[in-house]
């Protein structure tokens, strides 16, 4: 057996090797085709009288422009739909995933040590010594050196090498929990994994000007994912850290940041099984921030997390949510009332009333839908968002089923779109 073991552990780590080293021959080939046309600092020119020099630097500044915007959209169509679009990227994810059936964790912490930056203010929730980032044979830096033609001077070269391993670490993940089952995830490793969903779901500067859009591109996908991450991470266990998700999120001052780190966790998914007082705190703590935020746009975000949380599971078979969930159902007759937070109250209140108890559907059922819905449907006032707390209502308890996977980021259907 522990000969089988080992035998297994050598597989995934050459699994896991093979899939950098594919990565690596990709970048080296088109880091190539890159070139470095946009990165040669300006000869300088000779010198001459000083209307000469205006006009020669107005030429030069005009030439730049044009070659520069010429540069960034031969660049974009070179990172268009990299890595993903490559042939052996979904291939050697779905391997690696298979072999981590019975090592899970194991397999996830190897993912992990791949990634560019092991900062501890967001690879855990606790101020304890960092746990990735030390095994060398799987490290960034490691990887980064087998990257033919890499230039550490070419800032070019780091914002595409850092978002394509920050994406490639998310896709992988999230295979693995689809396919391994996120219930199995302990907490060492659940820890790290929650707190990273909303560190990358924030912006981040390209180091090469020219860059920011595509980085921004990047990050778009990295940061979707990671949201399907925190939504496979279904078990007890994370509604024992949902509360500190949401204080630590709350630390941040700067709105945009703020706002950032709350829809990162627009799905959460509970289980009350065993950790009702867990999930009641949860709600209390949510409700806390809501009624303190100065941020109506920041309120929205939150009030989105209490829906998605709410969508996830029958609330009426937790005997101990009950008064909590209906006092959330009463807030939410104020929070209608302004127009930012008027949307997502009305789809946390169809959630509230189709995941209830048939007494409770009876009670609320016909008001709401008579004075709330079908009014501003006749009104044509957010329609769409009406249409879709009826939709809401009539799928009742249905939590959907999750689609399969795929290199692109994972939306359960039971999440309305935002």
């Amino acid at each position: 057996v522990a000969q089988s073991k080992v035998h297994h552990a050598g597989l995934l780590t050459n699994t896991l090797k093979r899939f950098q080293d594919l990565v690596a021959e990709e970048l080296s080939f088109r880091f190539h085709q890159l070139g470095t046309t946009s990165f040669h600092p300006a000869k300088r020119e000779r010198r001459g009288t000083v209307s000469s020099v205006a006009a020669a630097a107005a030429a030069a500044a005009a030439a730049s422009s044009s070659s520069s915007k010429q540069q960034v959209d031969t660049d974009s169509l070179l990172w268009s739909g990299f890595p993903r679009g490559c042939d052996f990227y979904a291939r050697s994810i779905m391997t690696y995933g298979k072999l981590s059936s019975k090592c899970l964790e194991i397999a996830i912490d190897l993912v992990l040590e791949w990634l560019p930056d092991h900062s501890r203010d967001h690879c855990t929730l606790e101020l304890s010594q960092n746990k990735y980032g030390s095994i060398p044979l799987f490290s960034f830096p490691k990887f980064l050196e087998s990257v033919v033609g890499y230039n550490q001077e070419d800032p070019r070269h780091y914002d595409i090498a850092r978002c394509t391993v920050d994406l490639a670490v998310a896709d992988t993940i999230a295979y693995l929990l689809l396919f391994a089952n996120g219930d199995n995830v302990g907490t060492g490793t659940l820890v790290p994994l929650l707190a990273l969903v909303p560190h990358f779901n924030q912006t981040v500067d390209a180091k090469h000007p020219d860059y920011i859009t595509i980085v921004q591109s990047f990050r778009t996908l990295i940061g979707d994912q990671w949201k399907s991450i925190l939504s496979l991470l279904t078990s007890s266990s994370i509604a024992t850290y949902a509360s500190d998700l949401v204080i630590t999120a709350a630390l941040e001052k700067k709105e945009m940041p703020l706002l950032n780190n709350f829809r990162a966790l627009r799905l959460i998914h509970l289980d009350p099984l065993r950790a009702e007082a867990d999930c009641s705190q949860f709600f209390e703590t949510v409700i806390k921030n809501i009624e303190a935020s100065k941020s109506k746009n920041v309120k929205a975000a939150m009030i989105e997390i209490l829906q998605a949380a709410l969508r996830s599971f029958d609330w009426s078979k937790f005997s101990s949510l009950h008064s909590a969930v209906k006092d959330i159902h009463k807030r939410t007759i104020k929070w209608r009332k302004t127009e930012e937070t008027e949307n997502v109250s009305v789809l946390l209140v169809s959630t509230i009333i189709s995941h209830g108890s048939t007494q409770f559907l009876e009670e609320e059922y016909e008001n709401f839908v008579t004075n709330v819905l079908l009014k501003k449907l006749a009104k044509s006032e957010n329609r769409e968002t009406h249409l879709a707390a009826l939709l809401l209502l009539l799928q009742g308890k249905y939590v959907g089923n999750r689609a399969s996977w795929s290199p692109t980021p994972l939306t359960p259907t039971y999440f309305p779109p935002s």
